[in-house]
């Protein structure tokens, strides 16, 4: 809106003509016959391509970005806002935009690992950042070197590890192929045991960290039998032994063994076989 000058020349039938000067107040609200002039009006921001001395941090945007103008006034959609996933003006990262960079990108050796943003949007967040072979566990290894987070053969594969040498992959992922896992050798299922003649035999190995086991015969109708502070034989951690089912017996029970070292929290069960007496 402005006032404007205007010279007018009028003509009459005759031929014979007048000029006059008056003042024309042009109402323009939305400044679309000033807008694009190339000039900025008093009513106007800026002009295309000129925003002045004004940019995206002097309009409170203290990341920076690019300041735009449309219709003449400050267009801030370029400017840069923390959290908006965008990645704008001096913006590391923004939200869940890492700005193509992931732990094994940006500096500092990382080899595994999920990259985060900070608040700020000024920084990588690297706590989620692993480095293999550091001797110290991060983010998603299961282990690191020397650094086992607290596990053993026995806490790492239950009841069912006598122990062994648990190991870290270069992988920072647990090795389990030099742990222990013991085993029992008892007759074959379905076999029938006189046992008052021959005994039942039992095996055992994987018992190393064991001077003596627990062997114990059970049956499925309530009778059992434990044999307490057996010596293991050599070589380390290994049983033979021929044991007595206990007595009263039924004319056919179905019998498991267990065996349990002092140490080894290790419980095996044979499959069912047959004990009869004769």
């Amino acid at each position: 809106m402005g006032n404007t000058i205007v010279t007018a020349t009028v003509i009459d039938q005759s031929g014979q003509t007048a000029s006059c000067v008056f003042t024309v107040s042009i109402l323009d609200p939305s400044n679309h016959c000033l807008c694009g002039n190339g000039r900025v009006d008093p009513s106007e921001q800026c002009e295309i391509n000129q925003v002045g001395a004004a940019t995206c941090v002097s309009l409170g945007f203290p990341l920076g970005g690019v300041l735009d103008c449309t219709d003449c006034r400050y267009d801030t959609s370029r400017c840069a806002v923390c959290g908006d996933n965008r990645v704008d003006g001096t913006e590391v990262c923004d939200g869940t935009n890492m700005n193509s960079q992931s732990c094994l990108t940006i500096p500092g050796g990382y080899t595994d690992g999920t990259l985060a943003c900070n608040p700020a949007c000024t920084g990588y967040d690297v706590s989620g950042c692993t480095q293999c072979g550091n001797n110290i566990r991060q983010g998603t290894e299961e282990c690191d070197g020397t650094d086992l987070n607290g596990k053993t053969c026995t806490i790492l594969l239950g009841s069912s590890s006598g122990g062994g040498s648990l190991s870290c992959s270069s992988q920072c992922r647990f090795n389990t192929s030099a742990c222990v896992v013991p085993v029992v050798t008892v007759p074959s299922s379905g076999l029938i045991i006189e046992h008052q003649t021959l005994g039942i035999h039992v095996k055992a190995t994987g018992f190393a960290s064991d001077r003596k086991v627990t062997v114990t015969l059970t049956d499925g109708i309530g009778h059992s039998k434990v044999y307490t502070g057996i010596s293991l034989a050599l070589p380390a951690g290994s049983l033979d032994a021929t044991l007595q089912a206990p007595s009263p017996l039924a004319p056919s029970n179905n019998w498991k063994v267990s065996v349990k070292g002092e140490t080894t929290l290790f419980v095996a069960y044979s499959g069912v076989f047959v004990v009869r007496a004769l």
